[in-house]
């Protein structure tokens, strides 16, 4: 264990790698103390090891009657017809099939994958056959699980926090691109987009992981203190998901020109620079520069004369880009007021320790 311990600390090999192998070698020692063959059941241990406990146990659940289907459907073919092409190609189409019409989803891979695996190990005794595949399979599933259960439980705090510094890096660094690109009358240029794009998938797998840490300490006990540092990364994604939708708006927005002077370009291209680094680092303390800033934005033009002029929009560029900054503004307010409450609990858990 101690070799283990330290592949996973230099990442050579990841926890979840390690744990498969683990599952693959204790299934495959159990098959071979009970003389059944073992490749369907390091098949199905090595497709039952997911990210969470909690899947291992749900998808479990899924593919043992999956299994079931298509041994089933392996040991009637092949009793029928034998080894021979169309067998593996009706034993393929019927499980799909009937794992699709039983909602067996998960199961399908591992179901088609035991049918078509047992039509040429499998010349007589069909039914003692069949019930050593489902229990080679049942043995699978439950070692997998057991050993996600059990061994090296995933804890995804680490990886959520290098997440959420990650994006709101990706945050400033956007804002400012796009403002820049905004007061120049530019469309948003290919690497700008692909950033955007790049910084909504990451925001997803941030979440994810957050969903993937909640199911596992279902079957964890944890201290008060982690469950608050998750829900408040929770929030803090939350943020960052209402920041991608107001910037998103910007994205595609494509003025042809803008009725600002040089001066006001100039105040907006400052409340962007002084907002991004407010969100790389909320710790700043520039809540007077921002306010001042807020204040002296350009005048807000609310209305275009609309679409008698043949204009489809009844906001204007320069209505739209300050709209979506006031907004901004708001959201990064609240991240910070999040920050400063997070820092105060903080502080008072660390005096209430010392005592």
């Amino acid at each position: 264990m101690k070799y283990f311990e330290r592949l996973k600390q230099w990442r050579i090999i990841g926890g979840r790698t390690l744990k498969t192998g683990i599952a693959v070698f204790l299934t495959s020692f159990l098959c071979h103390m009970l003389h059944w063959p073992s490749v369907f059941a390091v098949v199905t241990a090595i497709v039952t090891i997911e990210p969470t406990a909690s899947d291992s146990i749900r998808k479990g659940l899924v593919r043992f009657p999956a299994s079931a289907i298509g041994a089933a459907f392996a040991m009637i073919l092949t009793s029928f017809f034998g080894d021979e092409p169309l067998t593996y190609a009706f034993a393929a189409i019927l499980t799909i099939s009937f794992c699709h019409r039983f909602k067996l989803y998960d199961g399908m891979v591992v179901a088609t994958l035991t049918a078509v695996a047992m039509i040429p190990s499998t010349h007589d005794h069909f039914l003692i056959n069949f019930f050593v595949r489902l229990g080679t399979t049942t043995i699978g599933l439950a070692v997998s699980t057991l050993v996600n259960l059990f061994i090296w439980p995933p804890d995804y705090s680490t990886t959520i926090r290098e997440k959420v510094m990650s994006l709101h890096n990706h945050a400033a660094q956007l804002l400012e691109a796009r403002i820049s690109e905004l007061l120049h009358f530019q469309k948003s240029n290919r690497k700008t987009k692909q950033q955007f794009r790049d910084f909504v998938t990451l925001m997803n797998h941030a979440d994810k992981l957050c969903e993937f840490q909640r199911e596992e300490w279902k079957f964890h006990r944890n201290s008060k203190q982690r469950l608050r540092q998750l829900h408040y990364f929770q929030k803090k994604l939350q943020l960052l998901r209402q920041f991608a939708y107001h910037l998103g708006n910007m994205m595609y927005l494509s003025p042809s020109s803008l009725s600002w002077n040089e001066e006001e370009k100039k105040k907006i291209l400052e409340a962007a620079s002084l907002m991004a680094s407010l969100i790389r680092d909320p710790s700043i303390e520039h809540r007077k520069e921002l306010a001042m800033l807020k204040e002296e934005l350009p005048p807000y033009p609310v209305w275009t004369s609309g679409v008698s002029e043949g204009n489809h929009s009844f906001m204007n560029d320069e209505s739209i880009i300050l709209y979506e900054l006031l907004s901004l503004f708001d959201i990064i307010d609240e991240q910070r007021q999040i920050y400063r409450f997070e820092i105060r609990r903080m502080k008072i858990a660390k005096k209430m320790f010392l005592k």
